[in-house]
């Protein structure tokens, strides 16, 4: 609950016009909420000694430190009230009024601003209610012009002109150093000559180049790159770009030759070419060989050994390896039925194909065979094998007599049945069955 105050003056109050000469700002509009406050109500009486004549006329509540803690708009008002906002316990900084902070107001009426004194000092309490009764007194606050710079006796840019130092972060320390831009050592950011300044001495700084200046402490871009290398121009490895020789010991001498790793005599210590290379002729270098050549300066292993037999590939001893030709033997020096082995190494051989000497090739040998008959009979036990559809059709039978005959490795008829037109049967094979005469065989016969 709110503690109500009630405070009766006896005095009366009005609007007094005698100005004040000060620099000000209005001070603007309160905007937020810290949780808590204290509520001042203004009664007719007290509101219209105010007397806001300005539409957009409001009244600014302000703690002694000049924060703004509560603020209304009061024009064409009677009565009104103003929460006055607490300091927030949970932020670091003031944000609000605190306990027994007795509470300033002033009126911004379009562009003048006024002091107005309450008829009795408020003083802050948190969850107060006070009634302020009596005529309130106003006073017209008078604003200079305003001269805005730095005010600080200390600063390096102090104005002795300036009556109001609009932001304290516009004062420039004073940092001593050398102010001449011509200087080696100037420092911009100084703004008081302190006679340190050093002369600019231009030269390579870098202390790794080869015409570095310990003198200079300004670089002109004038270092050169050390350079290592041989600077003898005798040597071999003498470098025009060299400026300095860190081991003379690296000077190679000249050693002239042939310098051409792909000639033939190509010299690996010489290191500097005089013309003398020969081309690499590569071939058989061997004088003995079959492929010798007086020619070739390099040998690459094409040598080929002499060796002696028939060329003539239609020959039976013809050796595919023969360098030198020696005697052939053909199959006309035995017959016409006579073949070569095959043999192309020299051991072939002729090959007689009358074996009878009758003057016709075994190949053409006629054979007469004597058809086997139908198994007829049975033994003791048999074996039965299944002929399914695939294997039928696979032996093509075109005649309607043909039959299936079952024989062993020595030509004993062990079992038959007829076999067109069928598409699967069964052949049964009997055991133990000694009559010769079903045996079968081929004849061979001469035409």
């Amino acid at each position: 609950m709110k503690l109500i105050k009630f405070f009766y003056l006896l005095f009366s109050a009005s609007s007094i016009n005698f100005s004040l000469a000060q620099n000000c700002d209005l001070p603007p509009t309160y905007f937020g909420n810290t949780g808590s406050n204290m509520s001042v109500f203004f009664t007719p009486t007290c509101l219209t000694s105010i007397d806001a004549t300005d539409e957009n006329a409001y009244l600014v509540a302000l703690t002694s430190s000049g924060l703004v803690v509560g603020s209304k708009s009061i024009y064409g008002l009677s009565q009104t009230n103003i929460a006055l906002w607490s300091d927030d316990p949970q932020t670091p900084e003031i944000d609000g009024a605190v306990a027994n902070e007795v509470i300033s107001f002033k009126l911004v009426n379009g562009t003048d601003l006024y002091d107005v004194i309450m008829p009795n000092p408020v003083v802050y309490g948190v969850n107060d209610l006070i009634f302020l009764i009596n005529p309130a007194l106003r006073i017209l606050v008078e604003c200079s012009e305003s001269v805005y710079g730095c005010t600080d006796l200390n600063a390096f840019n102090f104005d002795t002109t300036a009556n109001t130092e609009f932001d304290p972060s516009t004062c420039i320390a004073i940092k001593e150093g050398c102010t001449d831009a011509t200087a080696f050592n100037y420092n911009n950011a100084a703004n008081t000559d302190d006679n340190s300044c050093i002369e600019v001495i231009e030269g390579c700084t870098d202390a790794t180049a080869f015409n570095y200046n310990n003198a200079a402490n300004t670089d002109d871009n004038s270092c050169i790159e050390v350079i290592e290398g041989c600077t003898d121009a005798t040597a071999f490895n003498f470098d025009t770009t060299a400026n300095t020789e860190f081991d003379p010991s690296t000077c190679i001498e000249v050693i002239e030759g042939c310098t051409d790793a792909t000639a033939f005599n190509y010299s690996s210590s010489a290191n500097t070419d005089n013309g003398s290379c020969i081309e690499v002729i590569e071939g058989c270098t061997d004088a003995t060989a079959f492929n010798y050549s007086s020619t070739a300066n390099t040998d690459n292993g094409s040598c080929i050994e002499v060796i002696e037999g028939c060329t003539d590939a239609t020959a039976c001893n013809y050796n595919a390896a023969a360098t030198d030709s020696d005697a052939c033997v053909y199959t006309t020096d035995l017959n016409d039925c006579a073949t070569c082995s095959g043999e192309q190494d020299g051991t072939g051989t002729v090959v007689d194909n009358d074996t009878d000497s009758d003057g016709v090739c075994d190949d053409n040998q006629a054979v007469d065979c004597v058809l086997p008959l139908p198994f007829e009979g049975s033994t003791s036990s048999s074996m039965a094998v299944m002929l399914l559809t695939p294997v039928l059709n696979s032996l093509n039978i075109t005649d309607e007599d043909a039959y299936l005959v079952a024989s062993t490795q020595s030509g004993l008829i062990i079992g038959s049945l007829p076999v067109y037109g069928v598409t699967s049967t069964t052949i049964y094979l009997w055991a133990r069955f000694r009559n010769i005469s079903n045996r079968w065989s081929c004849i061979r016969r001469d035409d």
